[in-house]
């Protein structure tokens, strides 16, 4: 890993609480926010980040999901659960985490920490509103 000084874990388990303990005060604007910052930030990157190459593709679908639940297209979710995809698209896309995106090679690690984590309790949830979507186009073509 890049950076041998640093202590992954004791980061890791620091990005997580600083996710758990926002995840209260997580709103519809907030909803709102990850699903607009979350596109126009991946637009803007176009490809991953070192240390977001595998989570790259569920972070799209969070941010698809956050979009589709604040149109009102898709509602077959928990706000508990909704509260958790937008919290983690939120911190993806806030400046103010603990390790600045701008950092070369371990801005992310924090944010891959999050969504991973986020990914942990909410993967059942994000699965059934793939299904949902796949079903959704083929009904569509």
């Amino acid at each position: 890993m890049p950076f041998e000084g640093l202590n992954y874990p004791e980061l890791w388990k620091k990005a997580e609480k600083h996710y758990e303990n926002g995840l209260p005060g997580v709103d519809l604007n907030d909803l709102v926010y990850a699903a607009n910052k979350g596109k126009a930030k991946l637009e803007g990157l176009g490809n991953p980040p070192e240390g977001l190459e595998d989570l790259w593709e569920d972070l799209h679908h969070m941010v698809d999901l956050c979009r589709d639940y604040h149109i009102g297209i898709y509602k077959d979710i928990s706000w508990d659960m909704m509260q958790k995809i937008a919290g983690a698209v939120a911190y993806f896309v806030t400046p103010f985490d603990l390790v600045p995106d701008v950092l070369p090679k371990i801005g992310y690690l924090d944010d891959a920490a999050v969504i991973q984590y986020a990914l942990k309790g909410t993967r059942n949830d994000l699965d059934g509103y793939l299904r949902w979507r796949r079903e959704r186009n083929r009904h569509q073509a």
